[in-house]
């Protein structure tokens, strides 16, 4: 037996807790976004509001899977999701904008961006809740950044 099948013979027994908290990963990517539109349209701030819907994903269902490179998988694979659903559902003001370039400069940037927050999430919570909040607050940074420099150049 190889070292990679050993190996995927481990993850077809994974205990039904970690198949859970890898199906909340994406699973919370794809719904966040939609639960989130409607709390920023009534209070603003989809910087906050998305970038601390990560850390209760991080903290609850990324966390807890063992391995830090499987950690660090699942949190690309969540930020991922995430943005792709949030352009997925933008797709209906951009196609009244009229132009679909839009959409695909979105695209293109908003999953990398989502990606890079979740990421220093995901780093500063691994050393305690103090760094976590640091984190947080240069996630949101990030984050306004781009929607204030990128998203304005469309």
């Amino acid at each position: 037996m190889t070292k990679r099948a050993g190996k995927q013979n481990i993850e077809a027994f994974l205990p039904p807790a970690m198949i859970m908290h890898k199906t909340i990963c994406v699973v919370a990517g794809l719904i966040l976004p939609v639960l989130l539109i409607p709390v920023v349209r009534i209070f603003g701030f989809s910087e906050v509001f998305e970038e601390v819907a990560k850390v209760l994903v991080i903290l609850f269902a990324i966390l807890p899977i063992p391995g830090l490179r499987q950690k660090i998988v699942w949190t690309c694979v969540f930020a991922l999701s995430f943005g792709v659903s949030e352009s997925i559902f933008y797709l209906s003001e951009i196609i009244q904008s009229g132009d679909l370039g839009i959409f695909v400069l979105r695209l293109f940037t908003t999953m990398p961006m989502h990606i890079v927050t979740a990421l220093i999430i995901f780093l500063f919570a691994q050393r305690g809740r103090k760094c976590l909040i640091i984190g947080v607050l240069i996630a949101i940074a990030i984050h306004l950044f781009y929607n204030f420099e990128i998203l304005t150049l469309v």
